[in-house]
């Protein structure tokens, strides 16, 4: 038996939620990020922001804790909430949904071109990477 607060719910889970909807995996996430208004990500621990950074360069308006890795992930810091509390993320989200169409247009905006320079530094680590390899390999012919 599951452990976690979703197993805990009195209605078996959040499946018994109305305004949540629970899914299968999908083939295509650009579609799925496409229908939410809003990405929370109350995340306790996240080694790395891929899915809000995903969400991001979708056009999602994104909520995160600021927790280890979603710290990192190269959004503005209007997205970040301080702290768990249902309270707190209540009041951002009806901020978020309150914005108004430009508010909210502004908000995406900013969010989408934020995470479009973000570069991971893949580029010059695989350069390196083959250069050392190039060199160990030369080496090993002399």
């Amino acid at each position: 038996m599951s452990r976690s607060w979703t197993a805990q719910h009195p209605q078996g889970g959040l499946r018994g939620l109305q305004n949540l909807e629970v899914r299968q995996p999908v083939p295509d996430l650009d579609e799925l990020y496409a229908q939410t208004r809003v990405l929370l990500m109350p995340s306790n621990n996240e080694p790395f922001g891929r899915v809000a950074l995903e969400g991001a360069l979708a056009g999602c308006p994104l909520l995160l804790h600021r927790a280890a890795g979603l710290r990192e992930t190269p959004v503005p810091d209007f997205c970040f909430v301080d702290g768990l509390s249902p309270d707190v993320w209540e009041r951002r989200l009806v901020e978020f949904l309150t914005a108004g169409e430009a508010g909210a247009l502004s908000m995406v905006r900013e969010i989408r071109e934020s995470a479009e320079g973000y570069d991971p530094g893949w580029d010059a680590f695989l350069a390196q990477l083959t250069a050392m390899l190039r060199i160990d390999h030369q080496s090993a012919r002399c």
